[in-house]
């Protein structure tokens, strides 16, 4: 990555970092290894891996990784993959595991968070520059490897991944129009989620090739009507749903300039393997565009949210979901004993 202090002053921004007190170092020194734990996206899973990772260098502790796909994930819903992490050739220790703790031995800490954590003597840059490292030593299978060979860096002049489907300004864990963790429902997501008209009229502004990424078929198919929008030439007609994200990923890195979200974990590793220029949404449109786009979307949730009848009918399937899932938990149980 060519200009690293502007992405470093990106994530400080959005206090993307996290300083380790004297007393939770002395602590970490003490257990046996260490756990990288997320249950969300391939970009957060990476994210969280890279930041353990750098750790355990740091602290010379072994790593494992616990990357969950026996239950309904982001992972699973929105991509369309729950496994195939194989892809991945030399990642320390992947396992899947059991949430149960009890099951591994020794004395552990499990680690979720998404930020970077660094050493009160640490400095800013050089933890970015070690991510930088770890992010490109991770080997993906040979085939994908080959296929992205045939891209040259820098051909796509931008490079953009748009976070939707999953999200909006508000709300997260979506899917068809339910929430697959309906608890965890509402959410703010700035730096995660960007407006799509803005993103809209950045490629209109810049008019050079886009190459844009999205989980959102509706959304890539509105904006491929624009001329300078390119999205991924390396699919196959069968190609497996984790195999299209390694290559939009590592594709998106091949550009002359990326476009990240500061909270999406997908682009930041791109930014992260790129050896070229990195900028945000906010470098391209000004605070006053972007607050009155904001401003839209809040009037629009204001006036929804007022409605009794939008309210009553959330209200009654977040009862019915729960009560379903209680009942669905309770006949298991009752199974289970039967056969015992």
């Amino acid at each position: 990555m060519i200009n690293k202090r502007h992405l470093l002053n990106q994530l400080n921004a959005f206090n993307y970092f996290k300083k380790i007190s004297d007393s939770e170092r002395k602590k970490i020194q003490k257990l046996d290894y260490l756990i990288a734990h997320r249950e969300d996206g391939l970009g957060s899973k990476l994210m969280n891996y890279l930041n353990v990772l750098r750790l355990s260098k740091k602290l010379n502790k072994k790593i494992y990784i616990y990357w969950n796909v026996e239950k309904k994930s982001s992972s699973e819903i929105i991509h369309n993959y729950k496994s195939g992490y194989e892809i991945f050739e030399n990642l320390q220790n992947l396992k899947i595991l059991k949430k149960d703790k009890e099951t591994l031995k020794g004395n552990n800490k499990w680690i979720s968070d998404f930020r970077f954590w660094y050493f009160k003597d640490e400095n800013l840059m050089n933890v970015i520059n070690e991510l930088c490292t770890l992010a490109k030593s991770i080997k993906i299978r040979e085939n994908l490897s080959y296929k992205l060979k045939k891209i040259k860096d820098g051909k796509f002049e931008y490079g953009i991944h748009c976070r939707s489907l999953d999200i909006t300004a508000t709300e997260q864990n979506i899917t068809k129009n339910k929430y697959y963790r309906w608890y965890l429902r509402d959410g703010l997501n700035v730096g995660k989620w960007f407006p799509e008209e803005l993103i809209k009229k950045i490629i209109k502004r810049e008019k050079k090739k886009f190459f844009v990424i999205s989980s959102n078929k509706l959304f890539l198919r509105d904006i491929k009507k624009l001329k300078n929008v390119i999205t991924n030439p390396l699919y196959n007609k069968n190609e497996k749903e984790i195999n299209k994200v390694i290559l939009d990923m590592y594709l998106l890195a091949k550009c002359k300039k990326i476009v990240c979200n500061p909270m999406s974990g997908f682009s930041l590793f791109s930014a992260l393997i790129s050896n070229n220029y990195v900028y945000f949404p906010t470098d391209f449109v000004s605070p006053e565009e972007i607050y009155f786009e904001q401003n839209k979307i809040i009037a629009s949730q204001y006036y929804k949210l007022r409605s009794i009848r939008f309210m009553f009918i959330k209200i009654i399937k977040l009862i019915g979901e729960l009560l379903c899932f209680n009942f669905v938990r309770n006949i298991k149980d009752l199974l289970k004993k039967k056969i015992n």
